[in-house]
This record gives C-alpha cells, sequence and structure tokens, in this order.
C-alpha cells in the first residue's frame, strides 16, 4: 500500500525463461497485465481516475497500469518521502536493474539493462514485433542502476527505505537491497530530488533475503527463505 492509499502490485511477463519468446512482448501493451507495476482501487480493484494511463473506463487494463516493460518486478518499494516506486527488475541473461518512474516505459523485452536484449538463448531483436515496436520510436527509460552477470549478479530483491529507527544519519532517505548471488546488502542513496547518488555495501554474507519491510517504529524486518526466519536489521558501527 501506497501513502496514497492505493494498493500496488507488481506483475512479472509470465513468459518463457529459456528462450526469446514473443508472449513476453505483452509487458509493452498497455491492454495486457504483465511485466508491470499496477496502481489500484484497493477495495475494488479498479484502475484509479489519477493513474497515467487511465482511459476513463476503471475497469480497463491500461487504466489500472502505473509502468510497464518489466520483466519480473519480484520485489519494489515505496520512497515515503515522495510516493515514488522503485523496482527490483530480475533480468534475464546479463542484467539485474532498479527501475523508477511514473508512467515510464523500462523497455523489457526489447531492451535488458541499457542493451538490446539478447545472448546464449537468442535475440529479441529478432523478432518482427521487435522491428516493428522501434520504427515506432517509443519513449522507453533506462534503469536508475544496473549490475551485470559477468560481475556476479543473479536476481536482485528490493527491500524498503530507511526511514527512522535507529540507524545512521548517513543512511536515512536510502533504499536498501541484495542479490541473491552475492547475498551483499546494499543502499542506494538518493538526493533531494529523487536521483542516486551513489550505491554503498553496508553488509556482506546476510543470507538468501527474500523480503525487508519497514515497521511503523522504523525497524527493518526481512525473511531469508533458506533459513526459514524473519530476522531484525540492526546496525553496527
Amino acid at each position: 500500500f501506497g501513502p496514497d492509499g492505493a494498493l500496488y502490485v507488481s506483475v512479472g511477463d509470465g513468459g518463457s525463461y529459456g528462450r526469446v519468446d514473443p508472449v513476453n512482448l505483452r509487458s509493452l501493451d498497455l491492454n495486457s497485465l504483465n511485466g508491470k507495476i499496477l496502481r489500484i482501487d484497493r477495495n475494488t480493484g479498479q484502475g484509479l481516475s489519477d493513474n497515467p494511463f487511465y482511459d476513463g473506463n476503471p475497469n480497463s487494463n491500461r487504466s489500472r497500469v502505473y509502468s510497464l516493460g518489466l520483466r519480473n518486478p519480484f520485489r519494489f518499494a515505496i520512497n515515503p518521502s515522495n510516493g515514488e516506486v522503485y523496482i527490483a527488475d530480475v533480468g534475464w541473461l546479463n542484467w539485474e536493474e532498479i527501475n523508477t518512474g511514473r508512467g515510464r516505459n523500462f523497455g523489457w523485452p526489447v531492451f535488458e539493462g541499457n542493451s538490446p536484449t539478447g545472448g546464449s538463448r537468442g535475440s529479441y531483436g529478432s523478432l518482427p514485433e521487435v522491428r516493428a515496436y522501434l520504427a515506432t520510436n517509443p519513449d522507453l527509460t533506462g534503469p536508475l542502476w544496473t549490475r551485470s552477470h559477468a560481475s556476479g549478479a543473479t536476481a536482485i530483491i528490493m527491500g524498503d527505505f530507511i526511514s527512522g529507527g535507529a540507524y545512521p544519519a548517513s543512511l536515512q532517505g536510502a533504499f536498501l537491497f541484495t542479490d541473491i548471488g552475492d547475498q551483499v546488502l546494499r543502499a542506494g542513496r538518493l538526493d533531494a530530488q529523487g536521483r542516486l547518488i551513489d550505491v554503498i555495501p553496508v553488509s556482506s554474507a546476510v543470507g538468501f533475503i527474500t523480503d525487508i519491510m519497514r515497521m511503523p517504529d522504523g525497524s527493518l524486518y526481512y525473511t531469508d527463505l533458506v533459513a526459514g526466519t524473519i530476522g531484525r536489521l540492526v546496525y553496527n558501527a
């Protein structure tokens, strides 16, 4: 739930991992709910009239869409200072990425990271549908941050924003995230306009974290899927 009272929902593309799959192009189709962040009325499931693609019909798919062009936005966090959504999009062959922006198209499956999508399992650029789509000169938004699989990235997991709690001033307003590959906990620090200043490691060997959530007192709790535990992140200088 966002600070605006709306319910935000992440939906993956639902296509094949092992090959170039034309069905994944639905991530770019506003009439499909796949590959999207949705913003809906918490009671009815309808799209909200101030959504970026609202078409006058609260029951249409496009009226529910907040952002599109995502592969597997497994976890996302909402910045408590401005309500913006920060998405960890689990990549395919080459890149893990963080995306943000209301009404933005992040380009999957045409793009992965900042590059056209392709690799050992084929290239989406070979599909005539992709060539036709690029010919329309679509307005695509690049990721806020990327990490390549060549450097050890496996699957990025967004955590939550640090706001209050027993954490240092230098990390207040930052978002935490990890990767199940190296299990390093990182913090993305933002300026007053929401632009990324830097990404710094804050802990190593944190375990197989699959979710981090901020409690009302500012404390951050996490789930470890392998250990089967819920824990609390404690700052140690």
